[in-house]
This record gives C-alpha cells, sequence and structure tokens, in this order.
C-alpha cells in the first residue's frame, strides 16, 4: 500500500475496522487512519489535507489526506484569502503596514466584548484609526470581523478576492458569488430568520444578489439584534451553511497557504509572520524545538469547524495542514477549542517526515 493517501487505502464508514491494524500501513499511516475516523464521529462532513509545501508550486503531493476536495463551509478560515490580498498589495507598494485606516461605521461588526478588548474597533468606534497591521493582527489572532470587512473593503471587496480564487485555481469560485462581507453574513443570518436568507437565496443571478446585498442589507445594523438573534442562532443550530458561507476544499486552502508562504519569505519586516503566528493557549502545545513557526487561522460558526496552518518544520520544511468538518444539522462535536484536531495533527506529520 502506497504510503499516505488513506483516502484509497480505508473505507471511510470503516477506517477502524478496515485500517486499524493493517501491518501494510507504518506507524504514521495507522496513526492517520485512527484520526480520520475519530473525526468522522464528530461530523458527518470532514475533510483534510496535509501537504508538504516548501516547493511552493503545488498541493497534489500530500503527505496524508482524506476527502481532499471536498468543498466545505469554512467560517472564518477564508479571512486568509483577505490577508493574503493585503499582503500583495504591501509588496506592490500599494499599501504599508503602517497605513492608517480610519475605522467606518459600515464596517463594524459585533463581536467580543469591549470589557474584555477595549482597543477592538468597534469598541473604538467610527471616525478611530487603526493600521493596516493591527487590523490584519485582529482578523487572523481574534478573528475579529470588523477588522476584516475593513480590510476587505481596502483591497476593493468582493471583486478583488472573487478574482484572487480563480487566479489560485479555486475549485468553488461560483459558490463563493458574491462573496459574503462578514457583516453581512450576520445580517442575513440573524435578521428575520429565515425570509430574509430565503429572499437572498431566491436571487436569480450573482449580479442580483449583489444588488440585494447593497440595497436590502445596508439599513440593517447587526448591532441591533446581536444579543437576542445571536444567541437565538447557537440554540437553535446550524443556518445555512451549505449556501450562506464561505467554500474552499482542503486542497483549495492549500493553494492559498501557498501563497502566503511565497508571501512571509518576502516580507522583509517580518510582519506578516507576526501577524500569523499562532498564539494563545492552544499554541502552548506546540514544540518549538520541532516547529519553530506555525501560523494558524481557523474558523466556526453553528456546524461548522474548520483549521488551517502553515508550519516550519526543523528539517526546513514547510508544512501546510488544512481541514473542515461540517454538520448542517448540528454543531460538530468537539471537546475543545477550533485549533485542537489541526495540532494534535501536527506529531503525525514530524513522525512522517
Amino acid at each position: 500500500m502506497s504510503g499516505r493517501a488513506t483516502t484509497a487505502a480505508c473505507a471511510l464508514a470503516a477506517a477502524l475496522a478496515a485500517c486499524g491494524s493493517d501491518p501494510a500501513l507504518d506507524d504514521a499511516d495507522q496513526a492517520w487512519a485512527s484520526t480520520v475516523a475519530r473525526w468522522q464521529t464528530i461530523a458527518p462532513i470532514t475533510a483534510a489535507v496535509v501537504a508538504d509545501v516548501s516547493a511552493g508550486t503545488s498541493c497534489d503531493a500530500p503527505i496524508f489526506e482524506h476527502a481532499p476536495d471536498q468543498v466545505v463551509a469554512t467560517g472564518s478560515t477564508f479571512k486568509l484569502y483577505v490577508l493574503a490580498a493585503v499582503a500583495e498589495l504591501v509588496a506592490d507598494g500599494r499599501l504599508a503596514w503602517d497605513t492608517p485606516v480610519t475605522l467606518d461605521a459600515g464596517h463594524l461588526v459585533p463581536g467580543r466584548e469591549c470589557t474584555d478588548i477595549p482597543t477592538l474597533p468597534h469598541c473604538r468606534g467610527a471616525g478611530a484609526t487603526m493600521t493596516v497591521a493591527e487590523l490584519a493582527a485582529y482578523m487572523v489572532k481574534l478573528s475579529d470581523n470588523s477588522a476584516t470587512d475593513h480590510l476587505l473593503a481596502l483591497v476593493g471587496g468582493a471583486p478583488t478576492i472573487e478574482a484572487l480564487l480563480g487566479l489560485l485555481g479555486h475549485s468553488a469560485v461560483a459558490r463563493n458569488q458574491p462573496l459574503l462581507a462578514t457583516r453581512q453574513m450576520f445580517a442575513l443570518k440573524l435578521f428575520d430568520w429565515p425570509a430574509l436568507a430565503d429572499a437572498y437565496l431566491g436571487e436569480p443571478t450573482v449580479a442580483a444578489r449583489r444588488a440585494f446585498l447593497d440595497e436590502e442589507l445596508a439599513a440593517l445594523d447587526p448591532f441591533d439584534v446581536w444579543l437576542t438573534e445571536g444567541t437565538a442562532w447557537v440554540s437553535t443550530g446550524p443556518r445555512a451553511i451549505d449556501t450562506i458561507e464561505w467554500f474552499s476544499s482542503p486542497r483549495d486552502l492549500c493553494v492559498g497557504l501557498l501563497t502566503l508562504r511565497a508571501q512571509l519569505e518576502a516580507d522583509a519586516s517580518g510582519t506578516l509572520a507576526e501577524i500569523l503566528t499562532f498564539e494563545g493557549a492552544d499554541a502552548q502545545r506546540i514544540d518549538p524545538d520541532v516547529w519553530p513557526f506555525v501560523g494558524f487561522k481557523g474558523g466556526s460558526e453553528p456546524g461548522v469547524r474548520s483549521s488551517a496552518v502553515l508550519a516550519r518544520h526543523r528539517s526546513g520544511r514547510w508544512i501546510a495542514v488544512t481541514m473542515g468538518f461540517n454538520d448542517p444539522d448540528a454543531m460538530p462535536d468537539f471537546d475543545a477549542s477550533v485549533a485542537t484536531e489541526v495540532l494534535d495533527v501536527l506529531p503525525l506529520v514530524d513522525a512522517a517526515l
């Protein structure tokens, strides 16, 4: 049996039974097969790719894979594409990391409590100023939606990211059109659910949906319903995760990480590396002697968990790990944070290298 492509090695519905003790699999493959089997108890739709991206040209030769071309809802992991667009403008000299951005009320979105982090964009309020680097750090490290929507507008809005997806050969460009700002996604899932969302989905063309977003959502402020409807959303479960979301396959996200890897190496200031560097309690599980750099972005909403890691191994090799878990009927049954599953894969990768 040839290496890591466990999808071909084992029937997914019986991964433990079929693969758990197969002598043709080495220890790393055995561990991967068991990991995939466990994931399938967490959510009905699971997919992942682990690839060596040191050459910087392709994600087509994975170390491990499981349904790598399964398109899934990714939640906030899509923000990596926004970061790549920002980094490209910085590299071209059209932006700088210290470029000031004035906060706009139309791009502010509810988020964490201001008593906890008073420096968040929605806590500072319209008219305040933040730098591009500050917004990018909040977008990646805290998944702040206000920071995301300001940067999305700064790079040219949805059409820019849609065009980037096309250039990267993304497999689900059409499903991401029109690409939603986070404020728009919240409005569709919080206001008059499900009537407003159904009206949006009922529009027959991408152009008609763009017009709907511009005309019907412009006056809706998620802050008005965040406390009541946000709680209802979490308690009642997933809302339209197969139609109102951001979509990628694990291989698509891996290709996005290829772009960021090249941008990291080209950014002499080190700012992009600082923005991507994984921090927080979960980061303490990473052995820095084995993984001297780990960049992370995750995403979640009811029914969605997604993670992407770009890491440099002690051997100097660059590794991309991308995964998604979707359940249209319930929250994927995780016992820990969105980072847990992807970090659990890193020791398997170290053993396989």
